[in-house]
């Protein structure tokens, strides 16, 4: 909201379509910015169902100056002897690799 507030235009992801939707028509109706939006699990990174969201994200994209990435999503868990394997996955996906897709992403091509 702070980023829209200063006039900033927004590209928006969020694993709930309905959420995201939501967030897309208060920022846009509270700061009259423009949002692109595109839904994305970023647990899925890595897999042919995130290779899809990459390529949805980097269509939202496409043309634009990026001037600021906000990486805000993250997951945590109990310790490692308390989660099972495909938690730990998860959250290496969301907390490590989406990180390093979502910022390749927005980068510019050499």
């Amino acid at each position: 909201m702070e980023l829209a507030r200063r006039g900033l235009n927004l590209v928006l992801l969020d694993l709930d379509a309905a959420n995201l939707e939501d967030t897309s028509d208060m920022v846009v109706s509270r700061h009259g910015v423009e949002t692109k939006t595109a839904v994305f699990d970023l647990s899925l990174v890595g897999t042919p169902r995130g290779d899809e969201s990459m390529r949805r994200l980097r269509a939202a994209i496409e043309g634009l100056d990026v001037g600021a990435l906000v990486n805000n999503a993250g997951v945590s868990r109990p310790s490692m002897h308390e989660a099972d394997v495909e938690a730990l996955v998860r959250m290496v996906r969301v907390n490590l690799w989406a990180l390093t897709e979502v910022t390749a992403a927005v980068l510019p091509e050499n």
